[in-house]
This record gives C-alpha cells, sequence and structure tokens, in this order.
C-alpha cells in the first residue's frame, strides 16, 4: 500500500514500512522494487521489493512470512533480501509494466513530495487506480531505427537531451519545448556532422514527435499538487504539452 510516507508491506502479521526519502538511494539503507523470479535460473516476471541496509532485515521477514503454496516454490529462485509482492508464475506484459510504473512512481515520490499527500485522498487514488487499469503504462524502450538516417537522427536527439529518461516516458506536468525548435535543433546537429546524411526536416520531425513531444505521459495525473491548474481540476487526463 502506497502512503503519503512511504510504502507499507504486510504479510501475516509483519508489517513493513518503507519511506520514500530511501527508495534507490544511493547509500547504504535503501530499497528498491524489482523484479520476482519465479524459479530458480529464470527470468523477472513477477514484481518484488529488494531491501538493504536497515531494510534488509524487515523485507526478510515479509519473505519467511509468506505462507502459500506459490511463495514456497517461488523461493527456489530468490534469496531472502527481496520479497514477492505480484510472486507471477507466468510472463505477463501487465505485470511488467505495473512493475515499471512502480518503481518510476517511488523514484518520483521520493524527489516530490508535494506529490506524496493525495495519497491520502480517496478520491485521487480512486482515480489514480482507475488511470493505471485503463492508461498505457508500459515502459518505452530506447529507440535504434534500421535505417541510416533514422539511426542519425535519434542519436542526435539523444546527444541534445530530447528523451524520457524515466522509462520513456514524461510525467503528466512535465513541459517539454516548441516543436519548431525542437526540429531545428536536431536539423543543425545533424548539419554539423559532416560524415552524416543531409538533414530531411520532414523526417527529423516526425522522429521528433513520435519518440519525444507525442509520448503519452506516465498516468500520474490524478496524484499531481491540488495548485497544478487544468491537470488538479480533473485528475487521471493525461494532458500533453505539446506545442505544433
Amino acid at each position: 500500500m502506497l502512503t503519503p510516507a512511504g510504502m507499507r508491506i504486510s504479510a501475516d502479521e509483519v508489517v513493513v514500512d518503507l519511506p520514500y526519502e530511501h527508495y534507490a538511494a544511493p547509500d547504504l539503507d535503501q530499497w528498491a522494487i524489482t523484479g520476482w523470479v519465479a524459479t530458480r535460473g529464470g527470468a523477472p516476471i513477477g514484481i518484488a521489493v529488494l531491501g538493504a541496509g536497515r531494510y534488509a532485515a524487515p523485507i526478510a521477514q515479509l519473505y519467511t512470512s509468506r505462507r502459500t503454496w506459490t511463495s514456497i516454490v517461488s523461493r527456489l529462485g530468490n534469496s531472502p533480501k527481496d520479497a514477492p509482492l505480484d510472486a507471477a508464475g507466468v510472463v505477463s506484459g501487465r505485470t511488467d509494466a505495473d512493475r515499471s510504473a512502480l518503481d518510476v512512481l517511488c523514484r518520483v515520490l521520493a524527489r516530490r513530495p508535494d506529490w506524496r499527500p493525495q495519497l491520502a485522498n480517496p478520491t485521487r487514488t480512486t482515480q489514480f487506480l482507475h488511470d493505471m487499469a485503463l492508461q498505457d503504462h508500459r515502459p518505452i524502450t530506447q529507440a535504434h531505427g534500421v535505417r541510416r538516417r533514422t539511426l542519425e537522427t535519434l542519436t542526435v536527439m539523444r546527444r541534445l537531451g530530447f528523451v524520457h529518461p524515466l522509462q520513456g516516458r514524461p510525467l503528466p506536468d512535465e513541459s517539454r519545448p516548441e516543436a519548431s525548435g525542437v526540429v531545428q535543433a536536431v536539423v543543425d546537429g545533424l548539419s554539423a556532422n559532416r560524415y552524416a546524411l543531409p538533414p530531411d526536416e520532414a523526417h527529423a520531425r516526425a522522429l521528433v514527435h513520435r519518440h519525444y513531444l507525442d509520448v503519452v505521459p506516465w498516468p500520474f495525473a490524478a496524484l499531481l499538487p491540488a495548485d497544478r491548474g487544468e491537470n488538479a481540476a480533473a485528475p487521471g487526463t493525461a494532458r500533453r504539452r505539446t506545442a505544433r
């Protein structure tokens, strides 16, 4: 369960509170969302929570407190440093998407404390769960392209920072620059490379929109602070700030 203070996980009588400040923190005391391996040597196809430092022992308690047959089988492939949130036994695109979204959300809650109070608001949390159920929240892998022109254009976009670092999607309140300025910067970057093909502005514009400006945000709008204008007035509405 996500609370304004952090994630609360319980198994039998064991309750563990994990504050957002220590999510994927660059120090000894940290916790993070990771994949759950159903069998020894298998691929991560479920969702687990991983702990280190002060969180290692409590998470190990969660691990040993699981009593279902599924969790007993799942233990064959995991160590006591992580505990399952979703001990999936089969590959599921939905589970993979949920795992990525939960990781991104916890990272945001760690650095944006003003998002946290909305988790105590039943209306906001209901809208958030509704948006998660209906809106696409799969991670978007980095595009590479096959054709030379596409590869060169995508390389320039990455070099100029026209990418979304949070697993390929922007946040719902993220403002993106004017399309014309982005396209011109990419075209100029291609022109500056004497080894690249001559710039094709129409092709560059199409890639800029497809891989940067028009990417659907993470469905977290319901958790935006109340002073965020139209997003707060209509929680869950994925608003694009693309200018054309």
